[in-house]
């Protein structure tokens, strides 16, 4: 897989996905999505992905080279997995640590 670094600027970190998201709408409170069942599909094809062999996950040391982690450095992130969403007409390039053991979503955009 290519990994395509949009700029010579990390990715920062931008939220997670239990307060992303406004619980009353759905609605993203960011530019990243552009709701709740947005991020669950971009979601449901990267699983697709990754249970049809395809090479989607990145390695801990691409994706330290292309975010800063320190929204997350102090988690245990042997338990992570890393990837990201290609940017759409509706959304930038998206890159995620994924907690396995908590279920939780970090996002970073550039």
């Amino acid at each position: 897989m290519k990994i395509y670094k949009i700029s010579n600027i990390k990715a920062s970190y931008v939220g997670n996905c239990s307060n992303l998201f406004d619980k009353d709408s759905g609605e993203c409170l960011f530019d990243i999505f552009r709701d709740v069942s947005d991020f669950g599909c971009k979601e449901e094809e990267i699983r697709n992905q990754i249970e049809e062999g395809r090479e989607v996950l990145l390695s801990f040391d691409d994706f330290l080279s292309l975010v800063n982690i320190e929204a997350i450095q102090n988690k245990d992130l042997q338990n992570f997995e890393f990837y990201f969403y290609p940017e759409t007409e509706y959304s930038p390039q998206i890159y995620v640590a994924y907690d396995i053991m908590e279920d939780i979503h970090y996002f970073f955009k550039s």
